[in-house]
């Protein structure tokens, strides 16, 4: 008897092992909106079906918050041989999509995800737009400079930015800081990708080396405005 209930079990998890449903590291959670997909320290290949019962057109969206490793997700919609790219994402490229359009007559879409190395995070799947997350935060301050600190368990990539003071009210305009006493002086290091910049007034300069930044496409540098443009033969 316990021998047959051994059986049964062990082949109840090869069951639904095989069915997709249980995969280590992998939590599926359905709600009226999107698809959840949670990862724990997922390696190796997953394989998840989500039901398209509209009678309209649509479109499919999502949306990565992965914290640690990489991971690569495809979708078949039934109708094509391959499969197309979704999206790649890692800790630190973060995204969401704008949609795929999806015909009336497509019943189930199928998500292929594959990860070289262990990955964590969360991954929804939506056929309607997803509302863009507002981040919460603190700010994290000395005299010279600030950095935001995410308090939604999202991940905090804000470069550390030094302290402005346009009106000269001695109140930092960003951060709010109050920049009264000594002020540091200091000249910039730097190289074709990198910058950091060292005391010249004597008190010891913390590390602070950090990538270029060029978000307004200026091809200069945000923070050093070192100039950035390609250069010939790279």
């Amino acid at each position: 008897m316990k021998r047959l209930l051994a059986m049964i079990i062990a082949l109840s998890i090869f069951f639904l092992s095989g069915c997709g449903i249980l995969t280590k590291g992998v939590t599926v959670a359905e709600t009226e909106e999107y698809t959840k997909i949670t990862l724990d320290n997922f390696e190796g290949k997953k394989t998840i079906s989500i039901p398209h019962d509209s009678p309209n057109e649509g479109a499919l969206y999502y949306k990565t918050n992965i914290t640690s490793g990489s991971i690569k997700a495809f979708y078949d919609l039934g109708i094509l041989w391959d499969t197309e790219n979704l999206f790649e994402a890692t800790a630190d490229n973060n995204s969401t999509g704008p949609g795929y359009y999806i015909d009336s007559s497509i019943s189930k879409i199928t998500i292929y995800f594959e990860a070289d190395e262990p990955v964590s995070g969360e991954v929804i799947i939506s056929f309607a737009p997803i509302e863009e997350h507002e981040h919460t935060y603190e700010w994290l301050t000395n005299e010279t400079s600030h950095q935001k600190k995410y308090t939604c368990q999202c991940n905090t990539r804000d470069l550390t930015e030094f302290h402005s003071d346009n009106d000269e009210n001695k109140i930092c305009d960003i951060c709010g800081y109050i920049m009264t006493g000594h002020q540091h002086t200091f000249i910039w290091s730097q190289g074709d990708i990198w910058h950091c910049y060292n005391y010249t007034c004597g008190c010891p300069t913390p590390p602070n080396a950090a990538l270029h930044s060029d978000g307004d496409n200026d091809e200069k540098c945000d923070v050093c405005e070192y100039p950035m443009e390609e250069q010939e033969g790279k």
